[in-house]
Formats: C-alpha cells, structure tokens, sequence
C-alpha cells in the first residue's frame, strides 16, 4: 500500500507535481525487471483521457532510463504530445456525452461520456492496432483509433466486460465515429485505414455497425477530387488507362478512385467497391462510338491505350465488330482521322508507314498502328482486320490508284514521298521502279506536271537554293526536294553539278551566255552566290576552262561608283573590274562585289582592298555622306593600327589643311576637341558628330578627349577665342602649381571700380571691400579685387597665387602704419569727424591682421571725443557710462590688445599725496615704490605676469589707463546738466574710482562684470564693432588649442604614448592626436577650439563624422574653451565628447545643417 512520505529527498523538495517513489531491491528480480520496463513502455497517448496530467516522468535508476511525456492542446479538439526524445504527436480527440438509461442512472449517474482518438500523423506505413481505454489503456480490440468510456473493467483491468452497461456505450461509437471519419478525411485521407476490420468481441459488432453507416457516406475520394460513397466507385485500373472519370460517369454511372486514395483503401470489397470488368469496357466502348462529337478531341494514342485495355480484358468480339472504335488517316476531317467498324473491310499494314490516302483503301492510322501494344495487334486479328506489307501495298493498291485517278500535284508528291520512304527502308525492285516511273509525276520550275519518265529531265541540287537560275531551264529543271536521292535512283541527271567526272559543269555555257545578253541581275547574282559557297582549291585546279569562261565574260553582279550617276546601282562587270572588302559605307564609291571565297575570288583576278590615298581622297569629295566619312575613317584606323609611319602621315594630313568634315565644315586636326565643352567653346567637337567607336583613332592623332590646361592655354594663345572667360574658368578649376604665365597679361579681374585687371599689375584680393578703402586706398596704382564678386568668383583657383590685402599688410607693415599715422595726423586733432569711423575701422582692421606684435606702432588711439589722442594721453574705461573726451572704453579696445608674457613682473612707480581741497589740482611727490603687478603698460608694451590671472590683468590695466585727474570731469558729467547731446540716465557703478597712491592691500575689490553699451544714435560716442577672426587668427586659435590639448594628454598619460598629428604640419585627416595604449587600441581625437568661453557651436567635416562613426568608442573630440592665438587663457576648460555618434543617438549633441550659396 501507498504511505506518505514526510521527509522526501532534496530533488523532491519543493517541486511541483506529484511524485511517487517506488523503492526496489538491491538485486531485483525478473518480475521487478519487467514491471519497470513496462512503466518504461507506457505511451504517451496515456495522457490523452486524464484530464488533470499534463505531464508524466518516469524515472528507473535500476536501468538508467528516464522517459518524459507532455501534453499541449492546441485547440478544443487537438492535442500534442510530446516526448523527452523530441516526437510530436498530434491527435484529434472528440467526445460528446450522452444520457444514462434509468436502469444503471442510480450508478453511473444522468450522462457519461464516449471520447475517441484518431492519430493524425503518417509516415506512410501501415498504422498500428491502439488499446481501448477507461481513462487507462486497457487492450487492444482491433482498431486503428483509441476509444475512451467509463467502461466495466475486471480487478486486473486486463479486459473489457461483455455486460449491458459495456453494450450500452459500446452503441454510441459508431454514429460518434462515421462523423468524425467524414470530418477530416478531407485533411487527412490515411484516416481511411481507421475503418474497423477484424474486431474482437465484444466490440465486432461495433465494427459491423460502422461500416454499414459508411456505405453510404461521401467517403472515397474520386479522381475528380471529390468525396463519393463507397457504392458509386469502382476499383481503380492500371495507372496509365485513358478512362477518364467523366467518360466513366457518363457510361456506367461510377467513379474511379483517386489515385493517391486507392494505396490508404484496404477494406474495398467490405465497403461495397466493385472490381473492373469487361462489361464496363463494353459500355464505355459504345459511348465512344456513339459520340462522333467528342471523337475529335481525342488522340490516336488515346484510342490505341482504349484498345490495349480493351484487349487486356478479353470482351466477346461480337459485341465490338459494330462499333466505329477504329481510327483510319482522313483528310477530309480537321483531327486527320475518322473512326471506322470492323464491318468496313479495314487493312492492318505490317510496316507502320503513313501511307497516302489511307481512307480510300481502308488502313488504320499508322501513328495508331505504332501506339498499339504487341498484344493488341493479335487482338486486331482475331477482330477480323486483314494484314498487308508496304510492297504489296504499293504494287496493288497505292500505284494502280495515282495512275488512274490522281491528278493534282499534291497526290503525286504524296505517292512520290511514300514511295521513296518506302524505297529507303528496303529498295525496291527493278520491275517497281519502272511502275514508279509510269504511274508518279513531279511538277518543274516552271509548274508543269510532267512524268518522270519526260526526256532530258534534269534535277537541281540540294545545294543550289537559288530559284533564279532556274528559270533559265525551267521547263526541264525539277526543284530540289525530299526525295532527291530517290530521283537520282530513278534516273534524272543533275542540274550545274561541280562533281562531275569530266572539266564541265552542266548548263554553265548557256547560263552565262542567257545572264549577259539578258542583263539578269537575278540570275548573275544567284550564280556568284552558287558559285561562291561551293568553289573549292581542287575546283581551280581540275577546272581550268570553267575559270576561263567566268573570267571572259562581264556577269559579275557589283555595285557602282556615285560619281557617275547616270551607271545603274548593280551592274554586271568582268571580274578583274571589280574590288573585294570594300567596307559597307564606300561600296558605293567603287564598283565591289559580295564574293566571300578567298579561292574564288583570287582565280577571277577580282582586286582586294584600298589604300591610305584613296581613303584620304575620298574624304575631301563634296558629296560625301557622314556615314561614309566615318566608314572611311575606321578603315584608315585600320591601316594605321601597329604602324606609326602610316599615323604620322594620316595626322600630318589632316593637320595641314582642313579635310577633315565635321557638322556642314571642314576643319584642321588640331581645331577639335572629342566631347563638346563649356570650358573651350571655340573647339570644334567631333561627339555627336562622329561615333564611340573613333574615339581610339582620335586620340592617337593627338585630339583631347576633354579640355585641359594645355589645350585651354594653347587656344587663348591664339586669335580664335571670343570670350576668354571660360577658358580662364577652366584653367581656374584645375590642380596647378604656380600661375601659367600665358595667362599674365590678361585682363580678366574685376576691380572694386568696375576695372579690368590683370595679375600682372599685382592687384590685391580680398574677400569683401572693407569699408575704409575708397577713403584710404595706399596709392592710385594698388588695385582691390573683391573676390566674392560674381565676375570674380569663377576664378577662385588662382587665389592661391595672388597676393590678399591682409598678406600685404603682413608683408609692408612700414607702409600700413604710416598710412595709419598719416589719417590719424590728418584728424587729429581738428580733423573732420566724417572720416572718423573710417579711419577707426581702418585701426580695428590692421589690429586683427597683424599677428607679430613687434610690427605695431600705433601712436594714437580714437577718444570718446571722436578725435584721435596721443597714446600716453588716453584714458582708459571699462564702462560706456563714463563720459570723457580723452576716455578709450576697455572692453572693445582689450580684444585687439597684443601682450608680451614675463615672470616675477615688478614695477617701479612714484606715489603723489593728493590736494589738500578737491578744487585744486596740484599734487605732490611722496616717494618711489617697487611692486609686483599682474599686467604693466610701458612704451605702447602690454606686459603680463605668468601665470595669467585676466581678472588681475583687465584690473591692473584699467588701473593703469585711469587717471584721477579727471575725476572731477566724470563726476560733474554725472550730474544733470544742460549739454549738447543728451547722455542716458547714468547707472550705479559697481567699483569705485581710487587714487593710484592707495596701497594694494587697502582697494576696494573691483567688480568686472561688463555691460554691452547701450545704444543711442544721438551720443557721439563711437562703438568699436566686435573683433571678426581673419582665418589666420582662426588658424592660429586651432593650433594652439591642439596644443594645449596635447600637453594635457601628455601629462596625464605617458609623453611617449601621446602623437600629435599636425605637429609639423597639417595633414588632413579627420582626426589631430592619437594616444596609442599599452594594450594595442589608439584612441583618435578631433580638437575643435574656440576663443569664447561658452560657445558650444562648431563645425564637423564629412570626413570627421564618417570617421567618428567607423571608429566608434575610439573617437572623441575635445572642445577647448578661451582659447587665443597667443595661447590658451588660465581659466580655459577641455570638455572631452567620447563616441559623438552614440552622443548624437542619444540626443545629447545635435546635427545643424547649413546650405551653402552653391544650392541656395
């Protein structure tokens, strides 16, 4: 008995299910042996009727096995099961539940249920015998399917009891059954071996009842497809029969099994299926004979496959000797057949040969005669069909009748085939031939029917396919055919015959002598071409007076010159007039004709080829046509490949006068061009004008295929070039290494005055006209180029060799900074105001051009005042509030400031005490004090203390600009007071203005946050415009932020790790230092630097963003902050960006697109 296990193994714990543990023996014996190998065969259709198991495991540790069984509905009536092995099979499992009869309700309650299995897997073999289960597998009764009920079951479960109850559910199955059979056989045709046969009590009359339900149930599929009763089916015949199941239906009223269904079908005879037999071959055979309407569609090797199955049943003979089943060669109907009756005297040839009218004499359809199978044909002779052979045929049937009663074309050139097939398969005699040649008549070239047994009847050769020469002796000539070697054995002479055994060939001397007097341009062209295809070496040897005879007469069809127009385009000539390999564009410049035969050519003397003159003569002829210039050039291409002599003589003549015919004129060599282009307009192009194929030939004459620098320079050299600007255009877009010095004297600039230059007069460039330069120019003889101008931009390729308004101003800074001093002096200090802003402009200008601080020499500075103040006289301000003549506002002027760095900067400067009354100015000497200093202005000089504190510096520089002298003029314009022009209301100041005498220690802390200046059009202040970077300075900015980066990898890293790309020079690449780790991996890194400190906007490359996305994680860039072109300032800052595409995906960088004027 089972017990419970309180304290079960680890494996056991905590794991869903139940498990049951059956200990064995140490030394088990058979009985405990087998009882585990029957747990190990239990199926996994176990699982299909227990409801609440899913699955079942099966562990034997006596014999190491382990089997595993899992359920899975797929539907309401589907189920998969599946094993530890990986099998899946699937079952269709239906049951309904019926009502208990009152006797056995008190027992086995109001309804039970009936359940059945169908396996709907197959593999093709045969299916195996399922037990019968209650709930459990009991045994098998003989069926294919599993059936479930609640039924009796003795105490060893080994069987199903034969009691009422049993009896009862045992009638349920059968309705339950043929309705699920029904349902899927559709889906499942191996089903039908689920049919129950050979059942064991007490379930045999189960059996019985489900196949009578099923006799009359669509349960046979037929060859149609579709689903029939068993009754309306007839067993299924050899695969190849011709029956179809329509013709079956309409003859006997059954079908035929589907094909693929018949191998499932093993109970036919049970199910009520009839065999095959020969009354159903009568029946079918009459409606064949009967339906003369359907005859047509079918074949003759329908008809013999009918008789072969007709004989292989044997019916009585009687019942087919009537009936019209026999198909004889008829040409009065579309099939080529009509059926015939035994009755109708029908002849059986032993030869299968398609003889000629077959209807008229009788004879089956030779195509059916060669279907039928050996066995048939004895069937036919019992039938009563008489047999003949071909001869007798002939002799007695075939011949008498041609003689008598045929006398169209087409029933002699029928007998004629017959005969001479009948002739190849086995000669025929002497006496035969003779009939043949009495009885059959051939038709001639010119349409006579005419005996074979005519005179001088002569045959043309296969060979000879031309039907002009021909009409010469067409009344004696017999067209080639089929049956040539037939005639040939007849008797008839061969016409124009080159094998003959002696020097002649038939015919020839009248032939010739009929085309020239007749001028047959037909027959002179079918004999070249007979000839031709046919002349061989041995020919011209053996054959000595036929070639004298085609070389003395004028019969060779050739074409004509066009220069004489009244000679017809085909004429006939003697041979040696004629030329060989004319191409296909100038046969009609000379008279050629079409011979291929190298032999036959060379022995009628016919000339070969043309040469380099007669080419070149003919290129200069007025009425040549395109197409013959080009054909006459690919030949001159072809004489000059492999030969230079021959090249230079083509090129030299062409280049020396113009021959050459291109679009209605004739031009020199070297005035082409191969491709029309914008770049040399005045050239003339050879494309469309000649083909693709001359583009090879060209070239090697020396003609460029495109415009290039040479050529574009060779053509402004000469006098042929209207407008030079597109040349100029050209040379313009092309890699060069210095300025070609053809183009020197060319006036093709446009200048700032609407002039003409060259870059001969050295002009110079620059990319917009600064505002001061109309006003300032150096001198009258410097010229200013505006580069971005419409009529200056298709010429940016020569920059690069001129000389840019910034460059000269680096190169002369002697004459820039005298002109500077020259404005200042002129304004200063009573100069008009008008060119105030413009000589201010100009200062700004030469502040952000010069990079070497040594080249300045300002000696004035612009004021408040509007005028220009000596430099040791100007005030310094950082606030646009304070108003002085002699003020210069800080902020604006710091950003063009140029500084020299030093250590350990001390000053030495003399302390004046102050007035005893604010009214007066006097002030007196104190001392000399030595101090250190962040910054120091000395001699025009900026110096500053390193390490930079900018802070320190802008305050120690504002210190040094500003003078306490002029306190009292900022405090009275402070105050409300009546001026000329209206200052705005003043804001509070945020530092304090401080004696210079004052000790570091004790001044106050000065605030430098700056305010832009306001705005107001009537202050006569003048506002500096914001400092604009020259691509120098950006130049600059971009080197020193690289490296400034480099030396903090370099401190962070080891030196030797560290690559800074550009180092010596720029190269290019998407990418400026590399760092190179121990482990293998480069880490690349893009600087991108800027001069602000919070500009978080710059540019990428096309190739920096392909890099950066091909690198991945190994790519970062490195934005530098507060970067200048002297180097970068203490408080600059490094952001690293480490893989900018991963960034960009995660929407922490964004793309800014900006389009450019090309596509604007």
């Amino acid at each position: 008995m089972p017990y419970w296990i309180p304290s079960p193994d680890p494996e056991f714990t905590n794991q869903l299910g139940t498990w049951f543990h059956l200990p064995k023996r140490d030394s088990p014996s058979s009985s405990v042996i087998a009882a585990g190998a029957m747990l190990d065969s239990l199926e996994p259709s176990t699982l299909l009727f227990l409801n609440q198991l899913m699955s079942l495991t099966i562990t034997n540790r006596v014999l190491h096995t382990q089997v595993v069984y899992r359920k899975t509905w797929t539907s309401s009536d589907r189920v998969d099961l599946h094993t530890n092995m990986g099998d899946v099979q699937p079952w269709h499992v239906h049951g309904v539940s019926v009502d208990v009869p009152a006797p056995f309700a008190s027992i086995k309650g109001a309804s039970t249920r009936v359940q059945m299995a169908f396996p709907l897997s197959f593999d093709g073999s045969s299916l195996p015998n399922q037990p019968v289960f209650a709930y459990l597998p009991v045994q098998s009764y003989g069926f294919k399917c599993i059936l479930q009920a609640n039924f009796d079951l003795p105490s060893s479960r080994e069987a199903i009891l034969d009691n009422e109850w049993n009896q009862f559910l045992l009638r349920q199955f059968p309705r339950l059954f043929v309705d699920q059979l029904v349902q899927l056989l559709p889906e499942f045709p191996h089903l039908i071996r689920m049919i129950p046969v050979d059942i064991a009590p007490p379930f045999h009359l189960m059996g019985h009842a489900v196949v009578r339900l099923l006799q009359d149930l669509p349960l046979i599929q037929a060859a149609s497809g579709a689903y029939v009763a068993p009754r309306h089916v007839l067993d299924q015949i050899e695969a190849d029969h011709p029956i179809s199941d329509a013709l079956l239906w309409q003859s006997c009223h059954k079908h035929f099994i589907h094909p693929d269904f018949a191998p499932l079908l093993s109970p036919q005879r049970m199910l009520g299926i009839l065999p095959w037999n020969a009354t159903h071959m009568v029946q079918l055979a009459r409606t064949i004979a009967s339906s003369t309407s359907s005859s047509s569609s079918r074949s003759l090797t329908w008809h013999a496959q009918f008789m072969d199955l007709v004989a292989s049943l044997n019916p009585m003979a009687a019942h087919l000797r009537p009936l019209g089943l026999f198909p004889v060669k008829s040409h009065r109907h579309d099939d080529g057949k009509t059926l015939k009756s035994v009755e109708d005297t029908l002849f059986y040839p032993l030869d299968v040969v398609d003889v000629p009218f077959a209807d008229e004499l009788n004879i089956l359809h030779p195509e059916y005669i060669h279907a039928l199978s050996p066995k048939t044909t004895r069937f036919l002779h019992v039938l009563g069909i008489k047999q003949l052979t071909t001869h007798d045929m002939l002799q007695f049937h075939l011949l008498p009748l041609v003689a008598t009663s045929k006398t169209t074309e087409d029933d002699h050139a029928k007998a004629l085939a017959f005969c001479m097939h009948v002739h190849i398969e086995r000669p025929l005699s002497t006496p035969l031939l003779q009939l043949v040649r009495q009885s059959v008549r051939v038709v001639t070239a010119s349409g006579d029917l005419t005996p074979l047994s005519t005179p001088h009847l002569s045959l043309e050769p296969p060979e000879f396919a031309f039907s002009a020469l021909t009409v010469v002796a067409a009344t004696s000539v017999v067209p080639s055919s089929s049956a040539f070697s037939f005639l040939q054995a007849v008797g008839l002479p061969v016409f124009m015959s080159l094998h003959s055994p002696d020097d002649v060939v038939p015919g020839l001397p009248f032939v010739l002598t009929s085309i020239v007097t007749n001028q047959d341009i037909a027959g002179a062209t079918a004999l070249m071409q007979y000839l031709d295809r046919n002349w061989t070496a041995q020919h011209s040897a053996t054959r000595g007076s036929v070639v004298t005879t085609l070389q003395m007469s004028p019969w060779l069809p050739t074409s004509t010159t066009l220069l004489n127009p009244t000679t017809p385009a085909i004429a006939l000539k003697y041979p040696n007039e004629s030329y060989l390999d004319v191409p296909a564009g100038l046969k009609p410049y000379f008279p050629s004709s079409a011979v291929l035969n190298r032999e036959f050519a060379s022995v009628l003397q016919i000339h070969i080829g043309l040469g380099v003159p007669e080419y070149l003569h003919l290129l200069q002829l007025d009425a040549v046509s395109a197409d013959t210039v080009v054909a006459c050039l690919l030949e001159l291409e072809a004489h000059a490949t492999g030969q230079p002599d021959v090249l230079q003589s083509i090129q030299t003549a062409l280049s020396a006068a113009p021959i050459l015919p291109v679009n209605n004129q004739r031009v020199r060599l070297h005035h082409t061009i191969w491709k029309p282009s914008t770049s040399c307009p005045d050239l003339v192009a050879l494309r469309p004008a000649f083909p693709k194929t001359l583009k090879s030939f060209f070239v090697q004459l020396g003609v460029p295929v495109k415009p290039t620098v040479a050529v574009a320079l060779a053509a402004l050299e000469s006098s042929n070039v209207a407008d030079p600007r597109p040349y100029l255009q050209f040379v313009a877009e092309q890699p060069l290494d210095s300025f070609p010095a053809q183009l020197e004297p060319i006036a093709f600039l446009t200048t700032t005055h609407g002039a003409k230059v060259s870059f001969e007069s050295q002009p110079l460039l620059v990319e917009e006209e600064p505002s001061w330069w109309s006003h300032m120019s150096p001198k009258p003889s410097d010229k200013l180029v505006v580069i971005s101008h419409p009529e200056n931009a298709p010429f940016a390729g020569f920059w690069q060799f001129g000389t840019s308004l910034v460059q000269d101003v680096q190169d002369n800074p002697d004459k820039w900074n005298d002109l500077l001093h020259e404005a200042m002096m002129e304004e200063s200090p009573h100069g008009s105001l008008v060119s105030g802003p413009i000589i201010q402009a100009f200062l700004c200008f030469l502040l952000d051009t010069w990079t070497t601080p040594n080249i300045v020499r300002i000696s004035h500075l612009p004021t408040q005042g509007g005028v220009f103040e000596p430099f040791e006289s100007v005030y310094a301000t950082s606030s646009s509030q304070l108003r002085h003549p002699r003020a210069l506002e800080l902020p604006p002027f710091l950003d063009s400031v140029q500084c020299w760095s030093a250590e350990n900067l001390r000053v030495s400067f003399t302390v004046q005490s102050p007035p005893c009354s604010p009214s007066s100015d006097d002030w007196t000497s104190s001392g000399v004090i030595i101090e250190a200093k962040p910054a120091v202005l000395d001699a025009f000089k900026l110096y500053i203390n390193t390490p930079v504190e900018f802070p320190d510096v802008l305050s120690t520089l504002v210190s040094l600009l500003w003078s306490p002298l002029i306190a009292p003029q900022v405090a009275r314009s402070l105050q409300p007071c009546p001026r000329r022009h209206q200052n705005p209301d003043p804001i509070p100041l945020k530092r304090q203005l401080f004696p210079l005498d004052l000790p570091p220690a004790k001044r106050p802390r000065q605030d430098f946050a700056l305010r832009p200046p306001p705005s107001d059009s009537g202050d006569r202040m003048f506002q500096f415009r914001p400092n604009s970077l020259t691509d120098e300075a950006k130049f600059a900015i971009g080197r020193v932020g690289e490296a400034h980066v480099y030396d903090l990898l370099r401190a962070e890293y080891p030196p030797e790790s560290v690559e800074w790309i550009n180092e010596v020079e720029e190269t290019g690449r998407p990418y400026d230092i590399c760092i190179h780790h121990p482990s293998g991996g480069t880490e690349f890194i893009e600087v991108k630097s800027t001069s602000t400190y919070d500009k978080r906007v710059f540019e990428m490359s096309v190739q920096e963003l392909e890099c950066a996305t091909q690198k991945g994680s190994q790519y970062s860039i490195y934005r530098a902050f507060a970067i200048r072109p002297h180097g970068a300032l203490p408080d600059s800052r490094v952001i690293r960006l480490r893989n900018p595409i991963t960034l960009l995906r995660h929407k922490k960088l964004a793309l800014s697109v900006l389009m450019t004027d090309e596509v604007m």
